[in-house]
């Protein structure tokens, strides 16, 4: 299928991204092609698999505490929902599985941790108005 950093990418997640953009397009009226579909599933493939690669090179890791963060926010997000049916509804309506929920549930989480290490005020790359002046 498709492979990021050599990371093979689920087709559920590409199948959400696929459907998602060509109903974006078919809302809008708008006409697109297969290649320009595919291109922009690239696009936010990358960008996710990007910020992933960017935790990484910088020793990064998703710990225990991120673990914790996860199932809380992810019992939270199923709470919202009355039944497993009516999750399931909602599931097909985003053109996602669950697996899908769970990988980008983690992955925002590993994102904020990516942001607060790297660019957020102490870390490692942060740039306050004094700097950029």
């Amino acid at each position: 299928m498709l492979s990021i950093n050599g990371v093979d990418v689920s087709f559920d997640e590409f199948r959400y991204y696929w459907l998602g953009v060509k109903s974006n397009y078919d809302y809008a009226g708008v006409e697109i092609t297969a290649d320009e579909l595919r291109d922009w599933c690239e696009y936010y493939l990358k960008e996710s698999y990007g910020i992933i690669a960017l935790g990484e090179e910088n020793d990064i890791q998703y710990t225990e505490t991120e673990g914790g963060i996860f199932t809380n926010e992810y019992g939270a997000y199923l709470m919202q929902f009355k039944s497993e049916d009516d999750y399931k509804k909602k599931l097909e309506q985003m053109f996602m599985t669950d697996n899908c929920v769970q990988q980008f549930l983690r992955t925002e989480i590993y994102s904020n941790k990516i942001y607060t290490e790297l660019f957020a005020e102490g870390g490692k790359y942060y740039v306050s108005e004094e700097d950029f002046r």
